[in-house]
């Protein structure tokens, strides 16, 4: 995949300010404040995880389409995720009718996030694509704000316009 300079430009943009967005000073009256460092060891296991595989989906999905590659997704995950909810079944606490509901709704959200970025593999640069479509923490941090009362820093809402910013760069 050849990019243009300004998608390369915008791609850093991109990348620099979403590490910017976890700066998050030590503020008590932060509820989003998380105490100590446990959360960064997962948060880099998740990307580098993601990372790889997203460049495994873009080859299958040249390889055997995008419908054929959601089927493997729906075959394979349970085979992952079920020996892992068994083992942690016993911290579980009891979910009740809402916490069913919102669970149901956050994974519909997901599936449908998994489909339309499987679409846009298929039909994008994997280079353009990923950086576009994870571009979906700005949704989150939005909502955590309004819902959550999580701060957003100043730090955190000049990365969000560079963000943007990278975004516009990335169109070119």
């Amino acid at each position: 995949e050849i990019l243009s300079y300004w998608q390369y430009q915008g791609l850093f943009l991109v990348t620099i300010s979403i590490m910017a967005l976890s700066y998050n000073p030590n503020n008590p009256t932060n509820p989003a404040v998380v105490q100590g460092k446990g959360w960064l060891y997962w948060s880099f296991l998740s990307c580098l995880s993601w990372g790889i595989a997203v460049i495994i989906s873009k080859i299958l999905v040249t390889e055997v389409g995008y419908i054929n590659l959601m089927g493997l997704y729906v075959l394979l995950s349970p085979l992952v995720l079920l020996p892992i909810w068994w083992w942690q079944r016993r911290r579980m606490a009891l979910v009740d009718k809402k916490g069913w509901v919102i669970s149901e709704l956050s994974q519909l959200l997901f599936c449908l996030g998994g489909i339309f970025f499987l679409k846009s593999m298929a039909n994008g640069a994997v280079s353009l694509v990923a950086p576009l479509a994870n571009l979906y923490i700005l949704v989150t941090i939005f909502i955590a704000r309004i819902y959550l009362a999580e701060q957003i820093t100043s730090v955190q809402s000049i990365a969000i316009v560079l963000i943007i910013t990278g975004l516009a760069l990335l169109a070119f």
